[in-house]
């Protein structure tokens, strides 16, 4: 059966937001959603990739619930309705929207029996159950997606076999059972499915539920943190990765991610025992609710690497408490629901409030010895945390250029650059980096690489045959970097100043008027800072 709605093709026909790159957690900003006229009650479960929030929101005092849009821009809740027969008012949700503007949610029928139903096009659908011949049998959608020219739904449906719920996949129209290929576990369910038709849900194997994705008719078990433990996978994001939940080996109930076959246990607020893991975007950020120290829920987003309470990043709406966090965009606005400052829970939209990028600190000039390491390192401030990349600008270049991760340039996008084995052709380099966010960028003053070279002997001193009393002198040539110390040395002993001898520290060494006592083997120790090198030894003959 069909109710036209109100068109909202011309509301869902908004850009794209663009994808937030994984950084550290923003601050957010909170919009109430409000609810339908008449009602006091509303929550948020899913946003699409344009802002797009769907819901329900009630419309009664008493309770009745109807399913909702909130379309983005326009600041407009829309009630979608629900399914009727013979007037008679029933409630009705939507649990998943996509980024084509697809709807789909539950809606009791006349039986008061929910149903899965879509809305597409102005229209609301029932898309009956796995017993198609009967209004009798539940159904609820969870998730949609569109592939090429198919619309796939899934979710959980009664059946006529067993008192178990059964997964479903529907496919422009047409719902089929997935029992078949989920173990034949006689109860599975169908929480979401991502952009390339994987499926996740949970099945029962033996007497526990885990989690499964399902590629086509393939499906693979997730797995749970121990061999014991439960799991169901509520959420996947486009790149595979899913989010549930499950129970540890202390009987708790954690959010878990499963990824590339790890379980992860994202733990809980403080020191809570509850968590529960209900979206992820592109970037890899979830959301979901958790049990807080003083046993309270609260929305959550884990992000790297750490689990934050959506409370404490609230500094321009502060009396907001926020219970649950339902949906995550690509863009990292998040929805779900709480309670306003006036006391009523309501829907949210939370939008990440950006801050252009400064530098906090940055590390000055390099001075490293040839063939070492050399190290530079930015900090930069900004909401949210800034993309950094290095640049270099050669000696004698008129630009910077960005670099990437080779053998000798390593952590380009990090706040620490290494230069790996420099080169004395890199002495003179200037190296920058580039900090990026939504809200601008900012840019390191340009610091030089100096590489020190170690001395080389390029002219050798040269043997001597002098008379007696005659002036003798031995020079050396040497390159390297600044400053050059000398040390001339006669029988490997080091020479000093004084009679006939001068310029011991100086690359000519002079012998005023030479004696048998004089004749030797001389030689010359140049250093500098980062090395030493040794001349030839060559004689002194006194006639």
């Amino acid at each position: 059966m069909k109710t036209l709605l109100r068109s909202l093709a011309s509301l869902l026909l908004l850009t794209t937001l663009a994808p937030r790159p994984v950084w550290a957690v923003a601050n957010y900003t909170v919009t109430d959603l409000g609810v339908l006229s008449g009602g006091n009650i509303s929550a948020a479960y899913a946003i699409n990739n344009s802002g797009n929030v769907v819901g329900y929101s009630t419309t009664t005092m008493s309770g009745n619930a109807h399913a909702i849009l909130y379309v983005s821009g326009n600041d407009t809740l829309i009630d979608l309705g629900y399914l009727m027969d013979g007037g008679t008012e029933v409630d009705a949700v939507a649990y998943a929207i996509n980024d084509s503007g697809n709807i789909v949610g539950s809606s009791e029928n006349f039986l008061h029996v929910h149903r899965a139903v879509s809305y597409s096009g102005g229209e609301a659908t029932d898309l009956g159950s796995l017993v198609p011949a009967s209004d009798a049998y539940g159904s609820t959608a969870f998730g949609v997606t569109l592939s090429g020219n198919n619309t796939i739904i899934v979710g959980r449906s009664d059946n006529d076999i067993d008192a178990f719920h059964h997964a479903f996949r529907d496919i422009n129209g047409t719902m089929t059972s997935l029992t078949s290929v989920l173990s034949n576990s006689n109860s599975t369910l169908a929480y979401a499915i991502n952009a390339t038709g994987t499926v996740v849900g949970e099945f029962r194997s033996g007497s526990r539920t885990l989690a499964f994705s399902l590629t086509g008719n393939t499906m693979t078990s997730l797995g749970a943190l121990a061999s014991n433990t439960s799991s169901e996978a509520t959420a996947i994001n486009a790149s595979g990765v899913a989010v549930g939940d499950g129970t540890t080996l202390t009987s708790q109930t954690h959010a878990l991610r499963f990824s590339g076959g790890a379980v992860t246990d994202l733990g809980a607020l403080g020191d809570g025992t509850f968590s529960l893991g209900k979206a992820i975007n592109a970037s890899g950020q979830i959301v979901g609710i958790s049990h807080t120290t003083n046993s309270t829920y609260h929305a959550f987003i884990y992000d790297g690497g750490a689990m934050h309470d959506l409370n404490d990043l609230l500094p321009l709406d502060p009396d907001w408490v926020l219970e649950s966090a339902q949906g995550i965009n690509d863009a990292g606005q998040i929805v779900g629901y709480g309670t306003n400052p006036d006391g009523a829970e309501h829907a949210y939209l939370l939008t990440p409030i950006d801050e252009a990028p400064g530098v906090i600190t940055q590390s000055g000039d390099a001075t490293v010895a040839l063939s070492a390491n050399a190290t530079f390192t930015a900090t930069f401030a900004g909401v949210p945390t800034p993309t950094l990349q290095w640049q270099r600008k050669a000696k004698g270049a008129g630009s910077f250029a960005n670099l990437t991760n080779t053998a000798t340039y390593a952590g380009v996008t990090t706040s620490t650059l290494t230069v790996k084995k420099v080169t004395a052709a890199m002495s003179g380099d200037q190296f920058q980096c580039l900090a990026t966010n939504f809200s601008g960028s900012d840019t390191s003053d340009p610091v030089s690489l100096t590489v020190l070279t170690p001395p080389s002997i390029t002219t050798q001193p040269k043997a001597v045959a002098a008379k007696k009393n005659a002036k003798v002198q031995f020079t050396v040539v040497a390159a390297g970097s600044a400053t050059l110390k000398y040390a001339w040395q006669r029988n490997s002993v080091n020479l000093k100043n004084g009679g006939i001898i001068s310029g011991v520290s100086t690359k000519t060494l002079v012998l005023s008027k030479v004696t048998a006592t004089n004749a030797g083997t001389y030689r010359v120790l140049v250093s500098n800072s980062v090395g030493t090198a040794t001349s030839s030894a060559v004689k002194l003959t006194v006639k």
